[in-house]
């Protein structure tokens, strides 16, 4: 969910940040505001898994919070 996704970002964006290493790229933008609404169900799919990807090569996927079945994105219904 957009909020949720901003909320992860903010904690990678704080850690690239910290880290300060330039051959690190910034975390991948997440979908939300006009981008949420903009994009398909599997766009946002695809953003998802390029953040997790990115966050489990540069060592910072403990900073993505395991998220309940329930609360997970499933498309539009």
């Amino acid at each position: 969910m957009p909020d949720t996704w901003a909320a992860v970002h903010q904690r990678l964006l704080k850690a690239w940040t910290k880290a300060g290493d330039p051959a690190i790229p910034e975390p991948p933008r997440p979908l939300i505001l006009h981008g949420w609404s903009f994009s398909s169900d599997m766009q946002k799919s695809e953003r998802w898994v390029e953040t997790v990807r990115w966050a489990s090569k540069h060592g910072l996927s403990h900073l993505i919070p395991q998220i309940a079945e329930r609360n997970a994105y499933r498309g539009a219904t």
